[in-house]
C-alpha cells in the first residue's frame, strides 16, 4: 500500500504541478515555439524528481527516465526547427562553437578509441539540444520564465522536505558530515543540493513586485543544508565571495572579463589543492571519506588506466556503462554512471583530443558568461562557477538522461546569448 501511494504521490504531485505552470497563460506569454522551451525546462526538473522519488521503491528508474528524456530531445529539436530564421545569429554565439568543438572531438575521438562503437543517444546530444533550444526560444519573456523556473524550485525544496517527514528513507544515515543522515529528496542528494543552490542563485534575478525573497528561500536553504553535499557547499562559499569581489572590479570590460577568467580559475584551483591535501590533513579520521571524495578517486584511477592505454582517443563512449564496470571494476558495487570528474571523464573516453574540445566549451561558456555579467547581475557566470568547481566530483557535462545538471547549462546559455542579443540590438 505505501508503495501505491508513493508512486500515487510522485506522478500526482508532478502532474499538478505541470499543470499549475501551463495555467500561467504560457502560449500567450511565449508563443508555440516558447511553450516547447518551457516544456524542455519542466522535462528537467520533472524527470529527476518523478524517477527520484520512485527510486524509494525499485531500482528499475531508467525505464522511467528514459523515455521522458527522449520526448524532451524531440521537443527541443523541434524547437531548434521553429526557430531556423535565428540560426545565423546563433552561428556567432561563442558557446555554439564551445559544445560544437565538445561534441565533434568527441565524436572524431571515438573512431579511433580503444573500444569505438556506435551509441544511438551519446552523452553530448542532450546538452547540445537542450543548450541550442534554450539560446533560440528562452529571449519570449526572461523575467517570467525566472519566476517560473523559481517556484518549480520552491516547490521541490518543499517536496523534499515534506518526504523526509512522510518516508524515512529519505534520511539516510552517513558519517563523515555535519549531521549523522543525508537528506534524499525529490532525487539523490548530490543532486538536489544544486537545485537548491540554483534557486539561491535566481533570487538576484528578482522582479519588481517579489517582497521578502529571504523567506521564499528558507526551503532551499534547509536543503541546501541537509543534503550535506560538501562539494556545493564549497561552490555556495565560493559564489558568496564572487558576488562580494564584484563591486571591485575593474570597469574596463577587457579587463573585467580577463578578472572573471582568472578568479574562476584560481577559485577552481584552489578547491582541488583542498580535496588533495584533505587527506594528508585528516588522515585516518571518521572524516576519511573526504579525502577520496566518498570513494571517487578510485573510479578516477581505473579511468586514468584506461586512458594510459589510449592516450589521445581514450577507451570510448562506454566509459562506466554497466558492461565497463563489470569487466574492469567489479570491486565496486555502487552504480557509478561516469568517472565523478568531468576532465576525467572526457579524458578516459576520449583522450587527449576530446579533452581539448572539453576546455575550449569551459572557456566558451566562461567568456560569454563573462561577457553578460553586468546585464543579469551575475547570474550566468554564478552557474558557471558551479559547473566548473562540480565537475570535480560529477560529470555535468556528461549526460545519459534528462536531469538537474541539464538545467544549469540551460539557464547559462539562455542568459548569455540572449543578454549578449540584447546588447548587439542596442548598438544597432
Amino acid at each position: 500500500m505505501e508503495s501505491v501511494a508513493l508512486v500515487g504521490g510522485g506522478i500526482v504531485f508532478s502532474l499538478a504541478f505541470y499543470g499549475y505552470l501551463l495555467g500561467f497563460r504560457v502560449k500567450e506569454r511565449l508563443g508555440n515555439s516558447g511553450m516547447l522551451i518551457y516544456l524542455q525546462l519542466g522535462l528537467l526538473i520533472f524527470t529527476p524528481s518523478l524517477v527520484g522519488t520512485l527510486s524509494g521503491i525499485t531500482s528499475e528508474i531508467n525505464s522511467f527516465s528514459r523515455p521522458l528524456s527522449i520526448v524532451g530531445l524531440v521537443l527541443g529539436l523541434i524547437g531548434i526547427f521553429l526557430n531556423r530564421s535565428q540560426w545565423p545569429e546563433m552561428l556567432r554565439f561563442p558557446v555554439f562553437w564551445g559544445i560544437t568543438a565538445l561534441v565533434g572531438s568527441s565524436l572524431i575521438a571515438t573512431n579511433f578509441s580503444t573500444e569505438p562503437v556506435f551509441v544511438l543517444f551519446p552523452a553530448y546530444i542532450w546538452v547540445t539540444v537542450v543548450s541550442l533550444c534554450m539560446c533560440l526560444n528562452g529571449h519570449k519573456d526572461v523575467a517570467w520564465l525566472v519566476r517560473s523556473i523559481k517556484t518549480w524550485l520552491f516547490l521541490i525544496a518543499l517536496y523534499s522536505l515534506g518526504l523526509a517527514i512522510i518516508y524515512p528513507w529519505a534520511l539516510q544515515a552517513t558519517s563523515g558530515a555535519v549531521f549523522s543522515f543525508r537528506l534524499h529528496g525529490a532525487s539523490q542528494a548530490n543532486h538536489i543540493a544544486p537545485m537548491a543552490l540554483t534557486y539561491l542563485i535566481l533570487t538576484a534575478y528578482r522582479p519588481a513586485r517579489w517582497r521578502a525573497e529571504w523567506l521564499w528561500a528558507i526551503p532551499s536553504i534547509a536543503v541546501l543544508i541537509l543534503a550535506q553535499s560538501k562539494t556545493t557547499w564549497a561552490v555556495a562559499l565560493i559564489i558568496a565571495v564572487f558576488y562580494f569581489a564584484r563591486q571591485y572590479w575593474p570597469r574596463h570590460p577587457g579587463a573585467k572579463i580577463a578578472a572573471v577568467m582568472l578568479v574562476v580559475g584560481v577559485l577552481a584551483y584552489g578547491v582541488s589543492l583542498v580535496v588533495q591535501g584533505a587527506g594528508e590533513i585528516i588522515g585516518d579520521s571518521q572524516y576519511g571519506d573526504l579525502a577520496t571524495l566518498t570513494g571517487r578517486t578510485q573510479i578516477w584511477e581505473i579511468s586514468l588506466n584506461q586512458w594510459r592505454q589510449n592516450p589521445w582517443w581514450g577507451y570510448g563512449p562506454m566509459l562506466w556503462s554497466t558492461e565497463f564496470r563489470l569487466d574492469f571494476a567489479p570491486e565496486i558495487t555502487w552504480s557509478a554512471p561516469s568517472a565523478h570528474n568531468q576532465y576525467i571523464q572526457q579524458l578516459g573516453a576520449h583522450g587527449l583530443f576530446g579533452l581539448i574540445g572539453l576546455v575550449i566549451c569551459l572557456l566558451s561558456l566562461v567568456y560569454s558568461s563573462a561577457k553578460s555579467l553586468n546585464y543579469n547581475q551575475g547570474i550566468a557566470i554564478s552557474l558557471v562557477i558551479m559547473m566548473l568547481i562540480r565537475s570535480i566530483s560529477e560529470a555535468p557535462l556528461w549526460i545519459t538522461s534528462y536531469n538537474d545538471e541539464l538545467l544549469s547549462l540551460a539557464l547559462i546559455a539562455m542568459f548569455s546569448y540572449v543578454e549578449r542579443k540584447r546588447y548587439n540590438e542596442k548598438k544597432i
